[in-house]
């Protein structure tokens, strides 16, 4: 039975999926695919675990049902399909393919794939008022699940003719607009120092607790880090603290409690953080489109103009050395001053030529 565990990798390493709430386990036939929740269990689960009859069932019936004709297979049904591919992303990567299947279903999901020509994806998308980024994840969600059909595929050849993505730039950010941010957003000034300082993504600092601040060094040389146990692309790290940051943090409380709370003592929770502190925060400090994320840009700008190594400064914010460089870096004022002013040092005096 072509089984898969979407909770447990083959050596036996958790996924991000696992204890989400998704369904655990998945079969595929003949291009269809079927998800199932695991039963309950009196030890947590664990590689090796026996699926639940149920799957066993559904795949006898897989394999004694006909499949469906391609004539007649509505792309409603497709896109399904397709969402079930995707359940391996993120929480955000899945919310972000929800979306876009929501409103291709709403154009396309009544019709008949096989009817579907070219020309009509084509004047769907040159209709679009959307903007590049959401026309990109629609034309993904149709032409993948179009895809499914195993026939040409009519959406081949048209990602080329999508207007571009732009990328946001973030604008410039000192540090002295930081602590006025910080002041400003009161009663979670040890937060936005910590995402400003540290460059962790603001659900991996609202998920830390206390006993996520730990001691990787010695006891006469202790150097403390902010344990990330799972992040955007699935994998956990270690994060330098500054130490006077470090000690804005309370840590006197158990180790399983938030290190972040809100005003009721529960765990921040980041969409109610940013529309209810940071963004009212952000206008009353003078930075009305300032973003969360805008601030794992200015520390990395801030490191780097500090001479940091642009490894390090990767591995702090849980990418790979050519992201950072190309996407979490701008221009640095002092740093361009300084390069105009080494270049300078090249260019011979007016009178050295004469």
């Amino acid at each position: 039975m072509p089984l898969q565990d979407t909770w447990f990798r083959k050596d036996g390493t958790p996924t991000v999926s696992y204890h989400t709430g998704r369904n655990r386990w998945r079969i595929r036939h003949n291009g269809r695919s079927q998800s199932f929740p695991d039963i309950e269990r009196k030890k947590a689960p664990a590689p090796g675990d026996k699926p639940p009859k149920t799957v066993e069932v559904a795949w006898a019936r897989m394999l004694t049902e006909k499949p469906r004709q391609v004539e007649d297979v509505l792309v409603g049904e497709l896109i399904d399909r397709w969402l079930a591919t995707k359940r391996g992303l993120s929480p955000r990567g899945y919310r972000a393919c929800l979306d876009a299947s929501g409103h291709v279903r709403k154009e396309w999901g009544g019709r008949v794939a096989a009817g579907i020509t070219r020309e009509q994806v084509q004047v769907w998308f040159a209709g679009m008022e959307w903007s590049p980024s959401m026309r990109h994840k629609l034309f993904q969600c149709l032409a993948g699940s179009l895809e499914l059909t195993g026939q040409p595929n009519p959406c081949k050849g048209l990602y080329k003719t999508l207007p571009k993505e732009k990328r946001r730039e973030s604008g410039w950010f000192a540090v002295d607009d930081l602590a006025k941010l910080a002041q400003e957003c009161h009663g979670y000034e040890a937060m936005i120092w910590t995402l400003a300082t540290t460059g962790m993504r603001i659900g991996e600092v609202c998920a830390l607790n206390v006993g996520d601040v730990v001691d990787v060094g010695t006891k006469s040389s202790p150097r403390m880090r902010l344990r990330v146990r799972e992040s955007k692309n699935g994998q956990g790290r270690d994060v330098g603290i500054p130490p006077k940051v470090l000690a804005m943090l309370d840590l006197s409380r158990p180790k399983s409690a938030p290190l972040f709370t809100s005003g009721n003592g529960h765990r921040v929770l980041k969409d109610n953080f940013r529309a209810r502190h940071f963004k009212p925060a952000a206008a009353r400090a003078g930075f009305p489109n300032l973003r969360i994320h805008d601030l794992r840009h200015a520390m990395a700008s801030l490191a780097i103009s500090l001479g940091a190594d642009v490894t390090d400064v990767a591995h702090q914010l849980g990418n790979d050395k050519a992201v950072t460089l190309g996407v979490y870096t701008e221009r640095w004022d002092p740093g361009v001053d300084e390069v105009a002013k080494r270049m300078d040092d090249l260019v011979p005096d007016k009178g050295d030529n004469e």
